[in-house]
């Protein structure tokens, strides 16, 4: 299975240096061919590495997150009080600020169990952001996205949640639309892939 990363310098998307290389080539097609179409690197952290891949139920983009062997069960169980406290308030289809997995399934690898969260692919964050534009942003744009991330934190709180690492690379901004773009589409909006066998 290929997988790629897109080579922008710019976007910090680089591999974590507590990844091995058997934990960023997951063996997704395989086990889980529903998401074999087209899987790019987006996003890489602490605890997990974050694809964009094609969801061919639905045949829409989503942002899969495989989390390390070593932290998915402790951050599963977060993950799901989180999402049960979430749904419990969201009767309906949710509050979009809040992003939820849709499903969640499980691969295994030679550094064990690993838990993939099916995610709704949003956009940026707001420390990419800031470092693709090359400067600051405009004061007008940080005092919105200020109120907006002060609005989401007190929904949170007022959910019982309270999120312990708020930082400009954890706000993300949403983008929407982009299922109708393919491989293609997708190359002209964020550049072209790095292919890694």
């Amino acid at each position: 299975m290929k997988m790629s990363s897109f080579s922008n310098p710019d976007l910090d998307l680089e591999t974590a240096s507590g990844f091995s290389d058997d934990f960023q080539s997951p063996q997704i097609e395989s086990e889980y061919p529903m998401y074999g179409m087209g899987v790019y690197k987006i996003g890489a952290g602490d605890t997990s590495t974050i694809w964009l891949a094609r969801d061919s139920s639905s045949w829409s983009w989503v942002a899969l997150r495989i989390l390390m062997a070593e932290q998915s069960s402790s951050i599963e169980e977060n993950i799901t009080c989180y999402h049960d406290i979430l749904a419990h308030h969201d009767q309906d289809e949710g509050d979009p600020r809040f992003i939820k997995y849709k499903r969640h399934f499980h691969i295994d690898g030679p550094n064990g169990r690993h838990l993939c969260l099916v995610l709704p692919f949003c956009g940026p964050n707001l420390h990419s952001l800031s470092n693709y534009m090359n400067s600051r942003m405009k004061p007008q744009f940080v005092q919105a996205l200020a109120y907006q991330a002060t609005e989401i934190l007190r929904d949170l709180y007022a959910r019982g949640i309270c999120h312990g690492n708020i930082r400009p690379g954890n706000l993300l901004l949403r983008i929407r639309n982009l299922d109708h773009l393919g491989d293609q589409g997708i190359y002209r909006l964020f550049g072209q892939p790095k292919i890694e066998e």
